[in-house]
C-alpha cells in the first residue's frame, strides 16, 4: 500500500458551525503559488479574527494560495442584510462641509454612491457575544472546513504522484535511448567527417592521421556522456524526493529546471539525428513534469 503523502495546492472546503442564534459560514478555497499566501475575508466586527484565522491556517499548508471567507449568519429575520448607519452618514456629511469650507466650495456634498462606498456607512449585524467566546466558535467552525479541504489536496496530491511517476519512467527511458547510442557516435562521427572530406576530392588525399586527431577533437566536443550522468542523479534526486513526500513542490521544480538544462546543452553539442530526435521527446516529458510538479505544495 502507497504511504507516500504530497499534497496538491488546489482544494476546496465548506462547513457551517451552527450556535444558538445564529451560524458560521465558513469557506476555504486553494490555489496554486510559489509562496504561502493566505488571505481572510470576515463580516465587519469580526476583524480580531483575522490574524489567529490565518496563523491556523499556516501551520496546516506549507504553499498555495488559500482564501477563507467567513460569512455570519443570524436566525433573526433581515439580520444579516446590510444596514444604513446615520450616525456615520451625519459624520462624513460634517466632514465634507468642512472641507468644502476649507478649500472655498460651501456646496461641497458628495452623491449617494460615494457615500455608501465610505467605510462604517453601510454595516451588516455580528454576534452578540464577546471576543473571547467567539474566537473558540469561530476556529471550531474553521476547522470543519479545513477537513474537506485538506482531504482534497491530499487526494489530488495523490492522483499527481501517479502521474509524476510514470512521466519519470518515460524520461529515464529516454535518457536510455541516449546512453544507448552513445558507444556508436564517435563511429558516426567519423564516417560523416570522412564522407565530406572524400566529397572535396582533395589533391593528397585524406591523410588518415590527421583524420583521426580532428575525430578526436569533435569527439570530445561533441562528448553528452557528462550530460546524461547528471540527468540520471537529477532523476535519482526527483524519485527519492516523491519517495519521501512532504512539501517538495519547489526542489522538485529547481530539479525540472535542471533537467531541461542538462537537455538542452546535449542538443547543442550532438550532431547525431537519432539522439536529437530523443532529446526532443525527452525535453516535452521534462515540460510535462514541470507543468504538474507547479501544481504540488
Amino acid at each position: 500500500m502507497n504511504t507516500i503523502s504530497i499534497n496538491s495546492m488546489t482544494g476546496f472546503g465548506r462547513a457551517e458551525h451552527e450556535l444558538g442564534h445564529g451560524k458560521f459560514i465558513v469557506e476555504i478555497r486553494g490555489v496554486n503559488h510559489k509562496h504561502s499566501d493566505i488571505r481572510v475575508r470576515l463580516p465587519q466586527g469580526l476583524g480580531f479574527l483575522e490574524l489567529p484565522i490565518r496563523n491556523h491556517v499556516k501551520e496546516t499548508i506549507g504553499r498555495g494560495r488559500v482564501e477563507v471567507n467567513i460569512k455570519w449568519d443570524t436566525d433573526s429575520e433581515g439580520a444579516s442584510l446590510p444596514r444604513l448607519d446615520t450616525r456615520a452618514v451625519e459624520h462624513y456629511l460634517a466632514l465634507y462641509k468642512e472641507l468644502g469650507q476649507l478649500v472655498g466650495k460651501d456646496q461641497a456634498t458628495p452623491d449617494v454612491q460615494q457615500l455608501l462606498d465610505l467605510p462604517g456607512v453601510l454595516t451588516t449585524s455580528s454576534p452578540s457575544l464577546s471576543t473571547e467566546e467567539l474566537q473558540p466558535l469561530a476556529m471550531e467552525a474553521l476547522d470543519k472546513a479545513l477537513q474537506p479541504f485538506l482531504s482534497m489536496r491530499q487526494e489530488e496530491g495523490h492522483n499527481l504522484l501517479a502521474v509524476l511517476q510514470e512521466q519519470l519512467e518515460t524520461l529515464q527511458r529516454h535518457v536510455q535511448q541516449v546512453e544507448m547510442r552513445l558507444p556508436d557516435l564517435p563511429q558516426e562521427h567519423y564516417k560523416r567527417l570522412k564522407s565530406k572530406l572524400e566529397q572535396w576530392d582533395l589533391p593528397n588525399g585524406i591523410d588518415e592521421g590527421r583524420l583521426e586527431q580532428e575525430l578526436a577533437i569533435l569527439a570530445e566536443r561533441c562528448d553528452i556522456s557528462e550530460e546524461v550522468d547528471r540527468v540520471h542523479s537529477h532523476v535519482r534526486q526527483f524519485d527519492g524526493l516523491l519517495q519521501h513526500g512532504g512539501v517538495i513542490g519547489r526542489r522538485l521544480d529547481f530539479l525540472c529546471q535542471e533537467l531541461h538544462r542538462e537537455a538542452n546543452t546535449m542538443g547543442a553539442k550532438t550532431q547525431d539525428r537519432q539522439v536529437a530526435q530523443t532529446l526532443i521527446a525527452l525535453k516535452a516529458t521534462i515540460e510535462k513534469l514541470r507543468e504538474q510538479v507547479q501544481n504540488l505544495e
